[in-house]
């Protein structure tokens, strides 16, 4: 499941770019919201990775722990997704 999920990420960067308008009328409305920023955030995440660390990586390290039901050592191989 995580690894179709993976290979179909696009339709999620493609509804995070088709919704920013949407995201930008809220943050109109609501001081603070910032809903354009956390959607752009949440796309360069999935895209390739941010500061903070990326999807993929995490996802790695998510279907060891699945596997081996252990969090990876730095030495540990991660599972392809």
């Amino acid at each position: 499941m995580v690894r179709e999920w993976w290979r179909d990420r696009e339709r999620i960067l493609e509804y995070l770019r088709d919704q920013v308008h949407e995201w930008e009328r809220y943050d109109r409305w609501i001081p603070n919201q910032r809903a354009v920023e956390g959607a752009l955030d949440f796309a360069a995440y999935i895209a390739g990775g941010t500061d903070s660390g990326s999807l993929e990586t995490d996802l790695q390290i998510y279907l060891y722990w699945l596997q081996e039901r252990r969090s990876p050592s730095p030495a540990d191989r991660l599972p392809e997704l």
